[in-house]
């Protein structure tokens, strides 16, 4: 099955951290496209998130915290650092210290909108469990510009305000799924 999607984005927050090593658990080895991870974490330490060795626990694909201006590469796992927001600029991670929006930095929204600007109708977006709104808005903006946009059915999510915020705000989303069948969704598109 061939698919026209550049890279696939993911923001979660509360309970987000034990789908994510299922996700990774049960994704192809061989998914080819670069996956960008904004969740809403604190830093480990003072300096780094905890994140991206954990998940890497459950991968081969290369889990990296970019750093700014750091190359979108295919078959990727980029996992937003704690206190910057993530954009994207012509292929590039930037990153940003401007202030916090609804409180987090990272923000979901921040980071899906920027991501609506620079892939358009080539991106594919999920939204896992949260325990605030933060994401609804960036998704409707990935769904004007034509992405593909999941939605964590809320009767599936830990925290379900989240999903639920999502699917009152955006028109027409593409699919509201249990965290298992959006793994396998992801695994269809490149199998064929």
């Amino acid at each position: 099955m061939k698919h026209k999607y550049k890279m696939v984005i993911i923001g979660g927050s509360a309970g987000s951290l034990s789908i994510l090593k299922t996700f990774f658990f049960k994704l192809n080895p061989s998914f080819p496209l670069p996956i960008v991870i904004i969740t809403h974490t604190m830093p480990d330490n003072g300096q780094r998130s905890k994140e991206p060795p954990i998940i890497q626990h459950f991968t081969s694909l290369p889990v990296i915290e970019p750093s700014d201006k750091e190359e979108i590469l295919p078959a990727h796992v980029y996992v937003a650092p704690a206190n910057y927001h993530l954009l994207f600029d012509q292929g590039l991670i930037v990153l940003s210290a401007d202030p916090p929006e609804m409180y987090n930095r990272p923000s979901i929204n921040v980071a899906f909108e920027s991501a609506a600007d620079e892939f358009g109708d080539e991106l594919f977006a999920i939204l896992l469990t949260g325990a605030n709104s933060d994401g609804a808005k960036g998704l409707s903006s990935i769904k004007q510009k034509g992405g593909h946009c999941i939605v964590q059915d809320p009767e599936d999510a830990e925290f379900p305000d989240m999903p639920r915020a999502a699917i009152k705000l955006v028109k027409d989303i593409d699919d509201v799924l249990p965290a298992n069948s959006i793994v396998q969704r992801l695994n269809s598109m490149i199998i064929g």
